[in-house]
């Protein structure tokens, strides 16, 4: 646990709070926790010994999806109907109610009765769970009807089931397109993404037990026993985690320009800004919410005349300090450096939850230094590090449905390209940028940290404190589980992408 000692300037960062850095046996930020029966590890925590740089092998590259909203009932969606990005997002739940959830279903009968162009056109357009419906035969969609009561159009935007996507875009290859016949004779075109969103749907529930267990507070995982507050004890959970999960709002969206006017578009990217700094964010957030008249969805508001404070003190909560500097800079140099594996994370400092799968990191060495004030005890050196890490993208944009994002990376087809034409045109029509970008967004993406390692004698990583603001929240992992049950059928349908052995990703 890291807890507020003294204050002392360090060349451009200058007056931020250092914190006792040391990761604790048992604590919340011990990097054991990753050693389980199902993930068994050992982890060198030597800072010598750990990599500067590793990465999974390119067939465990995690693929790019959507995360699936559920104020549009997650996999329930019918995304070929809505390929202009999502504008939704802001109309009354009541609209989006009808637009996602009060659709109609069509039945066996309504089916076999079409000719069958009009068959294919239909059952083209339907939700990738609608689509898995008819597959296996069941007209009465059950399981788009549990997702459909998982969702709410009144939902927050950013809710959806990137948790599920996280862990089975690092289990599984990219799946290719596939076209099925069910028992009917009712012919149904798989899109890489419609078979995408059923895999997310077999993890959906599995991955909910542990990790809403897991960031609601109601238990936690020590050692190999994960303890629920209040009740029994659960042998070797599903989920396994290092850190805690932040459940304050301290982070906001900033403004752009959008028909000649300032909005606020989207959360402001933390990116280069020193933690010490952001007092100034904040301020300046205020401001221009107070003027523009805005009122952010939770936390304190910007007419709250302590709403800075407030904010600060929101980011200086324990669970929001977020994982340690030492344990974060320990899993990657293990699990990508030695191991070759990748883990999930939690992007987003704050309340909300935005998991990515990590596949890949670039760290160098800034700066040797000896012990400062707040340090572990027992530090003899410190090194100051800044690290990119790489992780897969979700995406809400349409050409991310239609294509394998591998292939699309190693060889654009033109069909591609057309549609990523399309998707540009559309940002800079919103307004969130002014010329299209030279790099296909939304497939993989990187956060830049920069942190302080705490080292022994012997170049152990004792513990770390972070000096960027941007940081992930905590780290996960998830026990790779099959297609059974509901989702048996997957395994018919579901066929890898193939990489040539020779292809060399480039960033």
């Amino acid at each position: 646990m890291r807890i507020t000692t003294v204050v002392f300037a360090f060349g451009l960062f200058t007056g931020f709070l250092v914190y006792a850095a040391e990761i604790k046996p048992g604590s919340v930020d011990d990097p054991s926790s990753f050693d389980t029966t199902w993930h068994k590890v050992s982890y060198d925590r030597r800072f010598g010994a750990l990599p500067l740089n590793g990465s999974v092998e390119n067939e465990h590259i995690p693929w790019a999806d959507s995360y699936w909203p559920m104020q549009r009932g997650g996999m329930a969606y019918r995304w070929r109907e809505f390929q202009d990005g999502s504008p939704e997002a802001s109309e009354p739940a009541s609209v989006r109610k009808k637009r996602f959830f009060q659709v109609h279903r069509y039945s066996r009968a309504e089916l076999l009765r079409m000719a069958p162009g009009e068959r294919s056109r239909v059952v083209s357009n339907l939700s990738p769970l609608e689509k898995y419906s008819l597959l296996i035969g069941d007209y009465d969609y059950k399981l788009v009807n549990k997702f459909l009561d998982s969702g709410d159009a009144a939902l927050s935007s950013w809710q959806g089931y990137c948790h599920a996507w996280a862990p089975v875009s690092l289990h599984y290859p990219e799946p290719n397109p596939a076209t099925a016949i069910n028992a009917d004779g009712i012919e149904i075109d798989f899109g890489s993404s419609d078979i995408k969103a059923v895999m997310i749907s077999s993890y959906a529930e599995r991955v909910k037990v542990s990790f809403n267990s897991f960031i609601n507070g109601i238990g936690r995982r020590i050692g190999n026993v994960f303890k629920r507050i209040g009740g029994s004890t659960v042998q070797d959970p599903d989920a396994t985690f290092v850190g805690q999960r932040c459940t304050k709002r301290f982070l906001y969206p900033t403004t752009k320009i959008k028909n000649g006017r300032e909005v606020f578009s989207d959360y402001g990217d933390p990116a280069g800004i020193a933690d010490s700094y952001y007092r100034q964010v904040v301020e300046s957030f205020r401001n221009k919410a107070l003027a523009l008249r805005y009122f952010p969805e939770g936390g304190p508001a910007p007419t709250d005349p302590g709403f800075v404070q407030k904010v600060m003190a929101n980011k200086e909560d324990p669970a929001c300090r977020d994982v340690n500097a030492g344990a974060f800079h320990i899993v990657i140099g293990n699990q990508l450096g030695l191991n070759r594996e990748g883990f999930l994370i939690d992007k987003t400092r704050d309340v909300e939850v935005w998991n990515q799968p990590v596949f890949r990191y670039d760290s160098q060495v800034l700066e040797w230094s000896g012990p400062e004030a707040g340090a572990s005890p027992g530090t003899a050196r410190m090194v100051r590090v800044k690290t990119r890490l790489f992780f897969a993208d979700d995406t809400d944009y349409g050409w991310a449905f239609w294509f394998p994002t591998l292939p699309a990376l190693f060889g654009l087809q033109s069909p591609f390209l057309s549609e990523y034409d399309r998707y540009q045109k559309f940002l800079i029509r919103e307004g969130d940028q002014t010329e299209p970008g030279n790099y296909p967004e939304g497939i993989l993406d990187y956060a830049d940290y920069e942190y302080k390692l705490d080292l022994d004698r012997d170049g152990v990583i004792l513990g770390g404190e972070w000096i960027t603001f941007d940081r992930p929240d905590f780290l996960w992992l998830f026990r790779k589980t099959g297609f059974t049950g509901d989702y048996a059928k997957l395994n018919s349908i579901y066929h890898p992408v193939q990489l040539p052995d020779d292809i060399e990703l480039r960033f």
